[in-house]
């Protein structure tokens, strides 16, 4: 096994482990937020689905297909705001289940002169494009834990 096909094993796996914690979820319980002025699940799942094209454009533009501009302004700091109008769980997850194959493809494809690659607007998080790779499955680990939040509020059993 090689450094790509382990970091690829990485982002299949924390895609794994966010399906597992909205497994019980019924639609209902995707809108819940923890606290007034946290996210729901919802708005969780499209962020991240919207996120990989988002950061990888700005790393390598046109790197990966993006998510429609509704979509993605619903999942952005504005749209989080909103209790309505957002695409069911299986919807939501497919859009990321593409997106983090998308952006597994796009991390194979990778040579290590496009690693070293600067990204100028990131470089507080993600000053190189190599950084960027393994930024992309922290960022999802953080958002499972803000859900962890949404099923204790719920009173489901706590994942892992």
């Amino acid at each position: 096994m090689n450094d790509k096909d382990l970091i690829a094993d990485i982002y299949r796996q924390q895609g794994q482990l966010l399906a597992a914690h909205l497994a019980d979820f019924n639609e209902a319980d995707m809108l819940v937020r923890p606290a007034e002025s946290a996210n729901h699940a919802a708005w969780h799942v499209g962020h991240l689905a919207g996120t990989f094209s988002a950061l990888i454009n700005t790393g390598m533009p046109g790197a990966i297909p993006q998510q429609p501009q509704e979509f993605m302004e619903r999942h952005t700091g504005k749209g989080s705001k909103l209790n309505d109008g957002f695409a069911p769980k299986t919807e939501l997850l497919k859009k990321f289940n593409d997106a983090n194959e998308q952006a597994i493809q796009w991390m194979l494809s990778l040579s290590d002169a496009d690693k070293v690659k600067p990204i100028e607007k990131l470089k507080g998080f993600a000053p190189t494009v190599g950084h960027l790779v393994y930024v992309l499955p922290n960022h999802i680990n953080m958002h499972i834990g803000q859900i962890q939040v949404i099923r204790r509020k719920l009173g489901k059993p706590v994942i892992f």
